[in-house]
């Protein structure tokens, strides 16, 4: 006689997603909840991603304008950009070895894939990115141009001028950083437009004239 096969659900719960799921969640310092996890981009000159290189921290998962967040810098266009990884790719990183020891000191720690997630995502993972003809951060109407399955921690491309090579890599960046997001540290620029800390240093100085 035929055995009875596993149920669906008992399988899945079984699978090595979902163990590692609930290793996840049962790890208070894997499921930090004060912390979000964005794309750090660092474009190059050269195809080994190697030579003048700058890194930027823009958004996973919500629409950002290049343009905005960094003015003036001829790697951005002007149209409205969203990057997207999958949910269960997301759940199954952690911090490298690096970035759990040097994350405290610029607030940004960098993550990898576990490797029971590997088989199904790859050794880094992959994310899209979607193009829009919107330049308001709004990304409305149709994607004019899309480039699936890009991977995480290779050098790709080419892209646009004058730094045509890149090298992804997901990010957690804690809540109390986010704050200070205008900030250009070394070569990591974070995602948001210029002017922040400049219109916070005026609120406080109305606060004190008061």
């Amino acid at each position: 006689a035929t055995e009875p096969q596993q149920s669906s659900s008992s399988s899945s719960s079984s699978s090595p997603l979902a163990r590692h799921r609930r290793r996840r969640n049962e790890n208070a310092e894997a499921a930090d909840d004060s912390s979000a996890i964005w794309l750090r981009s660092t474009l190059c000159v050269d195809s080994m991603c190697s030579m003048d290189c700058r890194s930027y921290r823009t958004p996973l998962g919500s629409c950002y304008n290049g343009a905005a967040l960094f003015p003036d810098d001829p790697s951005w266009g002007e149209y409205d950009v969203l990057d997207r990884a999958d949910d269960e790719l997301l759940e199954g990183l952690r911090p490298t070895a690096y970035g759990a020891a040097c994350g405290e000191e610029d607030g940004e720690v960098e993550l990898e894939l576990s490797e029971e997630y590997r088989p199904y995502w790859g050794e880094g993972g992959t994310f899209s990115r979607r193009f829009y003809e919107t330049t308001d951060g709004t990304c409305g109407g149709e994607p004019t141009d899309l480039f699936e399955d890009l991977p995480v921690g290779e050098c790709v491309g080419p892209f646009g001028a004058p730094r045509p090579w890149g090298a992804f890599a997901f990010v957690r960046v804690e809540d109390d950083e986010e704050e200070k997001k205008g900030e250009e540290r070394g070569d990591v620029m974070s995602g948001a437009p210029a002017g922040i800390e400049e219109t916070e240093e005026n609120e406080k100085q109305e606060s004190a004239d008061q």
